[in-house]
């Protein structure tokens, strides 16, 4: 009989150990390795007219799709170089399989003291279209600074690779956003030409070119449809007299390309006042150009 209790005793203690021990020891759990957060390098960045800057993705082997919803402004290589192409704001967008990653990008005009500047510096600040007509070389151009610019304009003509003559405007003047026409000719055979931009050494009141306001008045056609005449009214607003310098007048097509230009001497017009201008030196222009009837006016400087 005792022999029985003890058997029991025993077998009591090594359940109450069993339970104990399966108390005390911790379950054994499997650790889970979080991956990386898909993102862009950078969110926001600002960048001046002609910098670069590349963007990455990180926490994804899969390909990136770059892309930039204003090209005008700053475009992305495949491999997510922002190239900054003159002010604005642009977004550029990462594409990775169905999500987007976005980065906004402000550029801005190179800072620069507008009255101390190296000839160097205008290239960037001017947006330029040169048309080569049957009548020389229209040129359009633009400031795209914040300051207001004055600079000399010349067109190098090459034939062969070989200048074969240059034709220079000088003194131009733009206040921001303000945009001009210049006519450049050559009397030789050319087959291409470039501009370039000089700092000017003579400067006019660019307040003035905010006052004064151009508008088609007239235009005179004849029996054969053929237009000998557009007249344009220009407005001095300011309370100063003033001399308008550089004229011009451009002719476009339907597609508005420049084709043909005509430049007027320079107006006085007193305060507050109104004059117009004619221009009809039409004689030796095809017909096909002068049944455009698109015109368009530019002011080059004004004086007071």
């Amino acid at each position: 009989m005792k022999k029985l209790r003890k058997i029991l005793i025993t077998t009591l203690l090594a359940a109450s150990m069993t339970v104990s021990a399966a108390h005390a020891l911790p379950a054994v759990t499997t650790p889970v390795i979080a991956q990386a957060a898909v993102k862009i390098s950078a969110k926001k960045k600002t960048l001046n007219v002609g910098q670069s800057f590349t963007l990455k993705v990180s926490g994804t082997k899969k390909k990136v799709k770059w892309s930039s919803n204003k090209k005008s402004v700053a475009t992305v290589s495949s491999t997510g170089k922002i190239f900054a192409e003159s002010a604005g704001t642009a977004k550029i967008t990462a594409k990775v399989g169905k999500k987007t990653y976005k980065c906004t990008v402000t550029v801005k005009n190179k800072a620069f003291n507008p009255d101390v500047y190296n000839s160097s510096e205008l290239t960037p600040l001017i947006e330029s279209r040169l048309t080569d007509s049957k009548y020389g070389v229209i040129a359009e151009l633009r400031n795209k600074s914040d300051y207001t610019l004055t600079f000399d304009a010349t067109v190098m003509f090459y034939k062969d690779n070989k200048m074969v003559g240059s034709d220079s405007f000088a003194s131009l003047t733009l206040v921001k956003g303000m945009k001009t026409a210049v006519l450049f000719g050559n009397s030789n055979d050319y087959d291409d030409y470039n501009i370039v931009f000089n700092k000017s050494t003579q400067y006019y009141n660019s307040d003035m070119l905010n006052q004064v306001s151009i508008s088609q008045s007239d235009v005179i056609v004849n029996d054969y449809g053929r237009i000998t005449s557009v007249t344009a009214e220009i407005k001095n607003k300011s309370a100063s007299d003033m001399k308008v310098t550089g004229l011009v007048m451009v002719v476009y097509d339907d597609l508005g390309n420049p084709v043909y230009g005509q430049v007027q001497k320079p107006q006085y017009i007193p305060a507050g006042g109104t004059t117009t201008v004619s221009f009809d030196n039409f004689s030796n222009v095809d017909n096909n150009i002068m049944a455009e009837q698109n015109f368009k006016f530019y002011v080059q400087f004004v004086d007071a």
